[in-house]
């Protein structure tokens, strides 16, 4: 096949051939290159000189004569040697290329070419070419951004989890701590009330009693944060169902407020497959904090409907209410542990909600509505019909 030749290889970076004199028999690499599943071409000149079988065939065209216009659309300007090596003497013949190339086909599709290429020993004007179909490299490089948007959100789940972990052991231990003495405090000042209280002290034991309750959600909250993460006793159930009862535990506070719930059901047929009790929680605290700013006389709005899109359906609790919303630099911050728009509050209530749901395989997000107020969006893998059908037999 080729005349004096000390090598022939073709490798993923290009056809590298290697000769100490001479040149490609013609009849030989033609010969070669015909069975080559990949369109190659051979340049003399600056012009188009041989194309094999799979060049001809991907274009739709007959002959060399009748790929000429294609040709000219594939003919990359040669950019810098592969590796950034500098080549010298006889190696600056052999030193592959590649470059990215596009072109239409004859059917008109557009076709993304690999194209590497190299000069052929001996012969400085003839430049052999084998091309290789790719993905667009808008394509690549968007591809290259979802993964690294998707491996950076997984690392700070990651870190999140082990904060909850650090955090939940700290908390578990220092409640316990308070808890007994706290209860010491109440019972010994609801004694002493039943025995010394008048109207003098009455004041006095008044704020005893409502700082000791006060103390004891606090507590009750942060032994919640502190649970392990996994939830447990999975069971298929009827989103509105478990919204019914997040309601019913908001009520007396929304009622206090002269705030009324509400629950818009777009699709009555949502189902999920949870932990019951600790999703019920998670949609409670979100409600409260809902009723906790929204001002008297308006609503607090419940939007259930479901998300189809790709892969396993989605359903989606919306909770809306008619308060200020929330800051914009309040937003990245209001899911953390700890952190309150409200005096007195605990802000514990949405990062509780955060935890349940993500334990959940879900999504919760804030933001605030054009025409005023605040949403809280939860979303949570939800079950298809099929899925149905298979639970139920």
């Amino acid at each position: 096949m080729v005349k004096g030749a000390r090598q022939a290889r073709l490798g993923a970076k290009g056809i590298v051939i290697g000769a100490k004199q001479g040149i490609v028999a013609p009849r030989a690499w033609r010969r070669w290159f015909e069975f080559l599943p990949l369109p190659a071409w051979v340049e003399r000149a600056n012009q188009l000189a041989y194309a094999n079988r799979a060049a001809l065939s991907l274009f739709g065209s007959r002959s060399v004569a009748a790929l000429q216009r294609v040709w000219k659309q594939l003919r990359p300007s040669r950019p810098a040697r592969s590796g950034g090596l500098a080549a010298t003497g006889d190696q600056a013949d052999t030193v592959p290329c590649s470059a990215y190339a596009q072109a239409r086909t004859k059917g008109g599709a557009t076709v993304n070419l690999e194209i590497f290429f190299a000069p052929l020993p001996g012969s400085s004007q003839t430049t052999l070419f084998l091309a290789r179909p790719t993905p667009a490299i808008q394509q690549l490089s968007e591809e290259s951004r979802k993964e690294r948007a998707a491996r950076q959100r997984i690392q700070a789940q990651r870190r999140q989890q082990a904060l909850w972990a650090d955090l939940g052991t700290l908390v578990a231990r220092v409640a316990h701590d308070i808890r007994n003495p706290l209860f010491g405090i109440l019972a010994t000042a609801e004694a002493l009330e039943s025995k010394f209280g008048n109207r003098e002290t009455e004041e006095y034991f008044s704020v005893i009693r409502s700082e000791g309750e006060r103390l004891s959600r606090l507590l009750a909250e942060l032994m919640e944060y502190a649970r392990p993460g996994s939830v447990h006793r999975k069971v298929r159930e009827r989103l509105r169902t478990i919204v019914d009862q997040a309601i019913l535990e908001c009520q007396q506070r929304a009622s206090e407020r002269g705030v009324r719930l509400v629950v818009a059901e777009h699709d009555p047929d949502l189902w999920v497959r949870a932990d019951v009790t600790r999703l019920t929680e998670a949609l409670q605290n979100v409600i409260q904090n809902a009723v906790q700013h929204a001002p008297p006389s308006s609503e607090v709005v419940v939007h259930l409907q479901r998300r189809q899109r790709t892969g396993q359906p989605k359903v989606v609790c919306e909770v809306w209410d008619s308060g200020p919303g929330f800051q914009r630099e309040e937003l990245p911050h209001i899911f953390e542990p700890f952190y309150s728009r409200r005096p007195g509050g605990t802000g514990l209530g949405l990062a509780i909600a955060f935890r349940i749901v993500s334990d959940h395989g879900g999504s919760i997000q804030a933001g605030n509505r054009a025409r005023g107020g605040a949403w809280v969006r939860i979303v949570l893998p939800g079950q298809s019909s099929a899925q149905r059908k298979a639970a139920v037999s």
